[in-house]
């Protein structure tokens, strides 16, 4: 079994969610496992993320795209999640564009971007 990072439109959900799967295909596993396997000491970074009570940054994020092995496409789909979530309350980015733009001749479903 695969996770599906096309089934969230919220980065936070995302990390929640692989969180959950990488229980689900392990139960022994933990967020200090995760922790420790970005490079963190402790797990209260990553949980007060999960939890929105911090915001993610830019470190993690670099962190997180080195330690997991995500194809091309997902890595793309995810970065746009982040971005999205790094760019909440700016409107007029108009980032949904750039994001079907980007996607246009992808294997991303279409239907995908006309839910942001």
């Amino acid at each position: 079994m695969t996770f599906n990072v096309f089934q969230y439109k919220d980065f936070v959900d995302l990390l929640d969610g692989l969180l959950k799967f990488k229980k689900e295909q392990n139960p022994m596993y933990s967020l200090r496992a995760w922790a420790t396997q970005l490079g963190y000491r402790y797990p209260s970074y990553l949980s007060q993320c999960i939890r929105r009570e911090r915001a993610v940054n830019a470190e993690f994020m670099r962190r997180f795209l080195e330690k997991e092995n995500f194809n091309d496409l997902d890595r793309q789909y995810i970065s746009f999640l982040y971005l999205l979530h790094c760019t909440k309350g700016l409107e007029n980015l108009e980032i949904e564009k750039l994001f079907e733009k980007f996607f246009k001749e992808s294997e991303v479903p279409a239907e995908l971007f006309k839910s942001f």
